[in-house]
């Protein structure tokens, strides 16, 4: 007892901050979900402030496996500064905004998994299977006491006919998550200073059930190839995202299981499947260009060509490099890219449809000094690529980023403009 104790005490004394965070962003949601139930407006900033709370939670954690104990306060301040600009930049009433903040969360955590070794020779792959197991053991705990406490309060609801009110169920649920668990996960990570081998249990499924799997895959692909190749077709417009999937998945493995060289069988796996991966990265590259040559980028096209610039660096890494901790550095960086600056997703899919609509008004001598000149002599397939980007931003961006439309231009404006109805 004392020295589960003492291993709480520490937690709180290293990771007080993160902690603190997690709970003032698991009490403010408890009240967003009364609020909700009574049929309140939410203050957007409340929304604002919960998505803050959190990745201040997280990037303070990351920075606290980073830095000495005595220069914390720095590193806090640093941590204070990020969640500033999280709740200035990013609009949560925008689907993107979303998306890149769930991606800045992400990418934050994978730091977790590789500063303790940034100045050191040891590689990380065991640390972070240990922390995705203490993760997936914090998990399992969750389910289970909340699974037991909802049994619990359900019987008392029926036994004793006390109305229990369906948002309850919900804070306790929330305030288990965010309150308690992040203390349990954090107690349960090794140090990162222990090696250790693999359990034989994880051993025997990647060797006689991961492995054989992903081989098993790899030759359907292969057959899939070579079909093509003797028919002369192109590539299922499918093609792509199944080799997406098959090719992370296929890094993942290889990352936790380069150094795990018990065996003939596993050691060829890794030093051959490396060079098995280039045939169906290429094949992905040639799908995936063809579909942007047609449509152009939208923003999961652009993640599909970060998968594959990803697992490339990836390869690269693990045949050249022979430490995988920059695996999950490269990863981070690349999603860093993407939702940051001029080559951010948002930017670059603009860019493209931008193009893509200017390209067909002026091969019908539709577009005259950057003004729209409308046509009734418009092709079906022409009217239909028009309308389709039309609608694409007004989707996801908003019509005024076509710098080419005229000034509060709506779709119900496409036969002033552009000459036909749709």
């Amino acid at each position: 007892m004392s020295e589960i104790k003492k291993n709480l005490v520490n937690i709180l004394n290293k990771y007080y901050v993160s902690i603190l965070l997690f709970i003032l962003a698991t009490i403010q949601l408890m009240v967003v979900i009364k609020y909700d139930y009574d049929g309140l407006v939410v203050d957007e900033r409340i929304i604002k402030l919960i998505m803050t709370f959190i990745y201040g939670a997280i990037t303070s954690m990351v920075i606290r496996n980073m830095i000495d104990k005595k220069l914390s306060y720095i590193w806090y301040l640093v941590t204070l500064f990020l969640m500033l600009v999280v709740y200035v930049e990013f609009d949560f009433n925008d689907s993107f905004q979303g998306l890149s903040y769930l991606i800045t969360c992400f990418l934050t955590a994978l730091l977790f998994l590789v500063v303790p070794f940034r100045k050191r020779d040891e590689d990380s792959e065991y640390y972070s299977y240990r922390v995705i197991m203490s993760l997936v053991i914090t998990g399992i705990c969750y389910s289970l006491l909340i699974l037991g406490i909802f049994l619990i309060m359900g019987s008392i609801s029926i036994l004793f006919e006390i109305k229990i009110q369906e948002y309850i169920y919900i804070q306790i649920a929330l305030f288990i998550l965010g309150c308690l668990m992040p203390t349990l996960f954090l107690s349960i990570i090794p140090s990162s200073d222990e090696r250790k081998e693999y359990p034989s249990l994880i051993k025997i499924i990647v060797m006689y059930l991961i492995l054989p799997m992903l081989s098993i895959y790899t030759v359907v692909l292969y057959a899939y190839f070579i079909k093509i190749l003797v028919e002369f077709q192109i590539p299922s417009n499918m093609l792509g995202n199944l080799v997406i999937y098959y090719s992370l998945i296929s890094i993942f493995v290889l990352y936790f299981i380069h150094k795990m060289k018990d065996n003939k069988w596993v050691t060829n796996f890794i030093n051959i499947y490396p060079f098995v991966l280039i045939i169906p990265m290429l094949m992905m590259l040639i799908s995936f260009v063809i579909r942007i040559g047609e449509y152009g980028f939208t923003v999961a096209r652009y993640y599909a060509l970060i998968c594959f610039v990803f697992v490339s660096i990836s390869i690269l890494i693990i045949k050249l490099k022979k430490k995988v901790k920059y695996i999950p550095v490269t990863l981070s960086i690349l999603l860093l890219i993407s939702i940051f600056g001029p080559l951010s997703a948002t930017n670059i899919s603009k860019i493209s449809q931008e193009h893509r609509l200017k390209k067909v008004l002026e091969a019908n001598h539709m577009l005259v000094d950057d003004s729209i000149v409308k046509s009734d002599h418009l092709s079906d397939e022409d009217k239909r690529k028009i309308y389709d980007i039309l609608i694409y931003f007004d989707n996801y961006y908003d019509l005024d980023d076509i710098s080419i439309l005229p000034d509060d231009f709506e779709l119900e404006d496409v036969e002033e403009v552009f000459g036909f109805n749709n």
